[in-house]
């Protein structure tokens, strides 16, 4: 798989993990 796709999810996943972090806290 292209690099950029890993980027693209990673980048995902990781603004799904603030939003949760936000919405916790």
């Amino acid at each position: 798989a292209p690099l950029s796709q890993t980027l693209e999810e990673f980048s995902a996943i990781r603004l799904e993990r603030e939003e949760e972090k936000r919405k916790s806290r």
